[in-house]
């Protein structure tokens, strides 16, 4: 799992959500940087399968995307969730 703030100076953002994922047994790192292709370069690098992004919109709405990762391509389905929810419900996809 990568999760992907889209946000510069968004640390603390990034440590509590994998300390979230940590939590429940699922493996995860972060990044933060706007540079949207540098998480996807990242999650492909790595074989990450699932990213957990948070940019602005998502920052002010409290919500979190949920992108999933083919091989050749970038990202195929796309999905929000609640910050309190998004760990049960990667718990649900994976």
């Amino acid at each position: 799992m990568l999760v992907s703030i889209m946000v510069d100076n968004k640390l603390a953002e990034a440590a509590e959500l994998v300390s979230q994922l940590w939590g429940a047994k699922i493996n995860a790192e972060y990044l933060v940087s706007k540079r949207k292709e540098k998480h996807f370069n990242r999650a492909k690098e790595s074989g990450i399968p699932w990213m957990v992004m948070v940019g602005e919109k998502e920052l002010s709405g409290s919500f979190v995307t949920l992108k999933k990762l083919e091989k050749g391509s970038e990202e195929k389905e796309d999905q929000t969730c609640t910050r309190d929810r998004f760990v049960e419900e990667l718990k649900k996809l994976l």
